[in-house]
């Protein structure tokens, strides 16, 4: 099984690792790189493989390394866990999704070659065409950690990657106002990953906090405001942040496209670590037992001042609780595989290369 995305290790490479270790005959190979630094996907790394996988196929280079395949007889996956069609123009990887018309060809061709394509969520499948939409199944987001079960401490908690300015611009002023309140100033705020400047001019504008290393070069001391960056692994990831046991975790999403077809995996993982989720109140969000949902900026301030006015002496939020209880077993990665295993025999099937078989 080929994947050209290294990168995937939430959406696919992280689960198809595990599934690997369950059975020996799934190996993973990854493309080698060249001594330029770019990867060499040519046919001789090709050649190793039964199946190849194209992860958010929107590139030429895609349909191109779909086509090899279907020639040297090699059946096609295509995966996609975000819309392809309406990446919101302040992303930074907008540049690559601009020529929407050359997307629609692109992903047209690749999901139209392919042997199997799946999706996130419902909402995603239904933003492709409606010619393609019967031959696209759904593999959902899942929950890879035990739970945690820790006191909670009084933090709230934000994590994502580089792009999400956009989405925490319309919710700054609710974020300060209920950061500068008297009756919170013992809470601690954190945020994992690459988070906007934005947010952390503004958490530290309104904490009183500096960013930065004091003159004297004495080192930062995390007082109420802490940037965590992206941890070496998903497992490091998620450790880091639950031993900050937060109480809240804030998931800022303002209503467009391509956020209505995001995947609750936030909600995941955060139930994983023992923290209430406050999310947007989305389709693919409201099946989510035990999120308390907002339906616009200034809402999202009021449910924040009650979650944190809810705090209990460190238990976990009714929420978190209920949470769990729908997480584990309905949402964890064991039973999401279940799905992944279906389509590697499927594909199994079609390759001329027989790896492995039920």
């Amino acid at each position: 099984m080929a994947d050209h995305s290294p990168f995937s290790l939430g959406r696919v490479l992280g689960p198809l690792q595990d599934m690997a270790d369950e059975d020996p005959r799934l190996e993973l190979v990854l493309p080698p790189f060249r001594s330029d630094g770019q990867v060499d996907l040519g046919w001789p790394w090709l050649g190793q493989c039964d199946a190849l996988l194209l992860v958010n196929a929107v590139w030429d280079l895609h349909a191109a390394m779909g086509a090899l395949a279907s020639l040297m007889g090699k059946p096609v996956w295509c995966d996609y866990g975000d819309d392809p069609f309406t990446v919101q123009y302040r992303n930074p990887g907008y540049d690559s999704f601009a020529a929407r018309a050359a997307i629609m060809q692109i992903v047209t061709s690749c999901v139209k070659g392919a042997n199997i394509t799946s999706v996130a969520t419902d909402m995603v499948r239904q933003s492709f065409p409606k010619e393609l939409q019967e031959q696209i199944c759904l593999v959902p987001e899942a929950c890879r950690w035990q739970p945690s079960t820790e006191k909670r401490q009084k933090v709230v908690s934000w994590r994502g990657a580089a792009g999400h300015d956009e989405d925490v611009e319309p919710f700054l002023q609710a974020i300060r106002e209920v950061a500068r309140m008297k009756e919170f100033e013992d809470w601690k705020w954190v945020l994992f990953g690459c988070p906007p400047k934005t947010l952390l001019l503004t958490l530290s504008e309104a904490l009183g906090e500096s960013l930065y290393e004091p003159a004297d070069g004495s080192p930062h001391v995390f007082k109420r405001l802490l940037e965590s960056p992206f941890w070496p692994t998903p497992f490091h990831q998620n450790l880091a942040w639950r031993n900050q046991c937060p109480y809240i975790h804030i998931v800022p999403l303002p209503s467009n496209p391509f956020n209505l077809g995001k995947p609750p995996n936030a909600w995941c993982e955060a139930t994983s670590v023992g923290a209430v989720t406050l999310g947007p109140d989305f389709p693919e969000w409201r099946p989510c037992k035990g999120m308390v949902g907002y339906i616009s900026p200034d809402h999202f301030r009021h449910q924040l001042i009650g979650l944190m006015q809810s705090f209990n002496d460190g238990a976990m939020h009714p929420g978190a609780v209920a949470s769990q209880a729908e997480v584990y077993p309905k949402w964890t990665l064991r039973e999401a595989n279940k799905t992944r295993w279906a389509i590697l025999n499927r594909l199994a099937k079609a390759s001329k290369t027989v790896a492995w078989q039920e």
